[in-house]
């Protein structure tokens, strides 16, 4: 009885072992275009103190989270006109953006590079729509 527990342990460590290999040699599931590298070094030329930072990511969190649940809503739906109201989607949650993150970067330059951030998060957003 002894042996099998301990023969079941060492099968047991040797295919974890083996999952976590495989598992960290692939790509990261769940990866969006905010995982883009080009966005995330965006994100960091906006040169951001500790409290715009965590402004900031809850600004996009939001921004993000809105526009990918009204979008899978719209498409559920099957609108008729979905480009033209996907592109409202896009357009409504990121003036919200743009208007908390007015309040957040007070400085021309840094609301400059986050305008360029804003931009390149939402090209590479709507790529990942575009792809099928």
């Amino acid at each position: 009885m002894a042996r099998l527990k301990q023969f079941m342990l060492v099968s047991i460590g040797a295919l974890v072992f083996s999952f976590g290999s495989v598992i960290a040699s692939e790509k990261p599931l769940g990866g969006g275009p905010w995982t883009d590298p080009d966005v995330i070094k965006a994100a960091i030329a906006i040169d951001m103190t500790a409290e715009q930072s965590a402004a900031f990511r809850s600004s996009v969190g939001i921004f993000i989270d809105g526009v990918m649940r009204q979008s899978m809503s719209l498409i559920k739906r099957q609108k008729p006109d979905l480009k033209r109201e996907l592109k409202r989607v896009y357009r409504k949650h990121g003036n919200r953006m743009d208007k908390n993150m007015q309040t957040v970067f007070t400085e021309e330059a840094q609301y400059a590079r986050y305008e360029a951030y804003r931009d390149l998060l939402l090209s590479k957003m709507k790529k990942m729509g575009s792809r099928r």
